[in-house]
């Protein structure tokens, strides 16, 4: 199986603790240690992973053995994905039907639950935003936006599956200038109850050839009881992952104009580490994800091919948050090779079993003959682990 050799490069260490140049306020820290001591205690290690076979069938679960566990019946499965679909449950049992929770488009803007065979309707809107849920727990957030006389406007609801339908939004925002929404990220819970939620702000309707990263702008969080919003990325960031633990986030610069290096900064102490682009990577970087000890962060990089300007090549990078590193350097060529398919076009890291497994998700021509390999940190190899494109993590 082809690997690509290790290119290892120090970086070294910048703003540590509170020195000076770091951003954050003082309440920063406060707020993230408190979230950080209600997490150490739970189960950062997902049980199971939900694929989408594109079959018709439903979304499956895949075992962290690579074992066939169940099918989830939806219709219209063909449509979700990681962008629209979060797990509102546990996996009790290797059969269990977890609860979902999605959003649709068509025929109607709506978010769906379905459960225990049954899909119901939950809400329905003229626009929604962005969707997000709980890891294992019942508590959901998503995004409403509606245009105003002269402003774009985008609406916070937050809540568990019994109430998520019903409740009025929690925060609101209004643009008047660039068209930012909200856009949730995570649900913190607290004796059953949602307490706070993680949230960027995205650009409404931007996309297109030539955009390869989510278009985002600063990190917040909404504290639900005190109904205050704290930031702790500012909009000079667009956020591009968040650690398992909500401790880390990787970004790259708000600004087209500047290099798009990966950015981790500790949300706790304020240190920040930058891994340069390759001198290659001239779109970029983006799709940060964390192992769950946060020892490792893995992200992609896109430059233009030397051969046609309208062709991509993807790398899969993967740094090392204790020396700065880079360790593991991934292309569509060894993950061609470890699936023996040569149709690989697109490649992206999309989250962590555990501190030493990353699973890499690729597509070829056709968008949806996917599959997903993973990279080995401790033996240096990649393996198949299953068809299907990645949806999210079942705790």
């Amino acid at each position: 199986m082809k690997t690509k050799q290790v290119f290892v490069t120090l970086f070294t260490l910048i703003c540590l603790g509170i020195a000076a140049g770091c951003s954050g306020q003082s309440t920063n820290q406060t707020n993230v240690e408190a979230q950080k001591n209600t997490q150490i205690s739970a189960n950062l290690m997902p049980s199971a992973v939900l694929v989408n076979m594109y079959n018709a069938n439903g979304l499956e679960l895949i075992g962290l053995d690579q074992a066939y566990l169940s099918t989830i019946s939806i219709d219209n499965s063909n449509d979700l994905g990681a962008d629209n679909v979060v797990p509102a449950g546990k996996l009790i049992s290797e059969n269990a039907d977890i609860p979902l929770v999605y959003t649709t488009y068509s025929p109607e803007v709506a978010v769906m639950l379905t459960r225990d065979g049954q899909t119901q309707v939950l809400r329905k809107f003229n626009s929604l935003g962005q969707i997000a849920g709980s890891n294992g727990q019942e508590a959901i957030a998503y995004s409403e936006v509606a245009f105003g006389d002269y402003s774009l406007n985008s609406f916070l609801y937050v809540g568990n599956l019994n109430d998520i339908g019903f409740s009025t939004s929690v925060y609101q925002m209004q643009d008047y200038l660039k068209q930012w929404v909200l856009a949730p990220l995570f649900v913190e819970v607290a004796d059953g109850q949602p307490s706070g939620v993680w949230y960027t702000t995205s650009g409404w309707g931007v996309g297109g050839p030539g955009i390869f990263f989510p278009i985002t702008q600063g990190l917040y969080y909404y504290d639900i009881a005190a109904g205050t919003s704290t930031e702790y990325l500012g909009t000079d960031q667009s956020l591009q992952g968040l650690s398992p633990d909500r401790t880390m986030a990787g970004s790259i610069a708000s600004s087209s104009y500047s290099d798009h290096d990966m950015t981790v900064t500790n949300l706790v102490t304020h240190w920040t580490l930058q891994f340069p682009l390759r001198a290659a990577s001239d779109q970029g970087s983006g799709y940060a994800t964390f192992a769950p000890d946060n020892q490792h962060v893995a992200w992609l990089e896109v430059g233009t091919s030397p051969y046609d300007e309208y062709q991509y090549n993807f790398v899969v990078r993967v740094g090392s948050l204790s020396d700065g590193n880079i360790d593991f350097e991934i292309d569509n060529n060894a993950v061609a090779q470890t699936l023996q398919n040569n149709d690989v076009t697109y490649i992206q890291p999309v989250g962590w079993l555990d501190a030493d497994s990353l699973l890499i998700e690729a597509h070829g021509s056709d968008w949806q003959g996917a599959a997903i390999v993973r990279l080995s940190l401790s033996d240096h190899n990649l393996y198949q682990f299953s068809k299907g494109a990645f949806v999210n993590f079942i705790y």
